[in-house]
């Protein structure tokens, strides 16, 4: 039910409708012949970069890579000690909250 719903619909956004006025049918096919036939695709392409071009971009690529993972950022680095990091934590929380006075 939804499926035919959902391609009514579209049906009903691709072509002009029947009580269209004359502008928007003629502009409707008028950008209907704008758009290039499927037919005219070229079925085979030649590469115009050979397999060294690919080589030096993939070397550029594992670069990027590697001086990423190399950033101290890159890792995380869990507390030594949850326990102390917790700790920490709440020390800080009361000391911001004491400085905040109300």
């Amino acid at each position: 039910m939804a499926a035919g719903l959902l391609a009514a619909s579209l049906a009903a956004c691709v072509s002009a409708p029947s009580d269209a006025p004359g502008w928007f049918r003629a502009r409707d096919a008028a950008e209907a012949g704008a758009y290039p036939s499927l037919r005219d695709v070229p079925t085979r392409t030649d590469a115009n970069t050979d397999s060294a071009y690919w080589a030096a971009v993939q070397q550029e690529v594992w670069a990027a890579v590697q001086e990423m993972r190399a950033h101290p950022r890159a890792t995380l680095a869990p507390p030594e000690d949850p326990a102390a990091f917790v700790d920490a934590a709440r020390r800080d929380l009361e000391t911001a909250r004491d400085a905040h006075p109300q």
